[in-house]
């Protein structure tokens, strides 16, 4: 398996290609740039001249097992030599790397997205083919569900990182990604819903959801570096935050 080590205890955790070139923080305390650890090579005793024997490796100083326990003697509240190895979370300093540093991914590209949620409203008001309903009515119930929609996002990624410890950056792109993200599937969400001949059915509004939580799925894996089971329960959450909220708003 591949992994990497702590340089001050000598904790290995499992590797990914993610962490490359990334600041991270191990539980001792210590924040250090990981690199894979070298594959282990046989070492062999060079005094040892037995040929028809063989030979049993010496295994590298960093693999020998050390005690779980303290040893006796060892002061109250001291830190186990080998602490339990823990989820790997990006420090600040992460927002060094590359991705970070994206002008075009992390700032014009949800720009681009909250653009094109405002024309596709815009337009959806003016071709609105319901009669009972103004173009400004239709388009001021769509803002409303947007800002829904950003707000039960942010609060969805909170709950996330709180539960899980999801690291999706600094607060203030994540917000921003978070708003264009959110803006984005709103509006082809009532699009969708709309396309229903019955805007009281509940057959739109399902296939609606489902679309925007596929939106969401593409959005999270684009716009932040999470593996596929954070991905996962981070769109869980916020989208069972805002079914839950969509349904209070339509008994009201």
């Amino acid at each position: 398996m591949r992994t990497f080590s702590c340089p001050s205890c000598h904790a290995k955790f499992a590797w990914k290609d993610a962490y490359l070139n990334r600041k991270v923080s191990c539980k001792c305390g210590c924040v250090f740039e990981a690199f894979e650890d070298p594959p282990e090579e046989r070492q062999v005793d060079p005094y040892d001249i037995t040929i028809d024997e063989q030979r049993t490796p010496i295994p590298p100083a960093s693999t020998v097992a050390r005690p779980l326990s303290q040893p006796i003697g060892a002061p109250q509240g001291a830190q186990p030599l080998t602490p339990y190895p823990t989820r790997i979370i990006h420090t600040a300093q992460s927002e060094e790397g590359v991705d970070e540093r994206s002008v075009l991914k992390n700032i014009i590209l949800p720009g681009v997205l909250m653009a094109g949620a405002v024309g596709i409203i815009l337009l959806q008001g003016a071709l609105d083919p319901q009669p009972e309903r103004t173009s400004a009515h239709t388009i001021a119930l769509s803002a409303f569900f947007m800002a829904i929609m950003i707000v039960t996002m942010l609060a969805g990624g909170a709950l996330s990182a709180l539960l899980m410890g999801v690291e999706f950056g600094s607060p203030g792109r994540v917000a921003w990604k978070f708003a264009g993200i959110a803006m984005f599937a709103a509006a082809v969400g009532v699009v969708a819903a709309g396309l229903d001949p019955d805007p009281l059915a509940i057959r739109g509004k399902v296939i609606a959801w489902h679309i925007v939580m596929i939106l969401y799925w593409i959005g999270f894996q684009f716009f932040f570096d999470l593996d596929v089971q954070e991905n996962l329960m981070s769109v869980a959450i916020i989208g069972i935050l805002q079914a839950i909220v969509a349904c209070l708003l339509w008994n009201l």
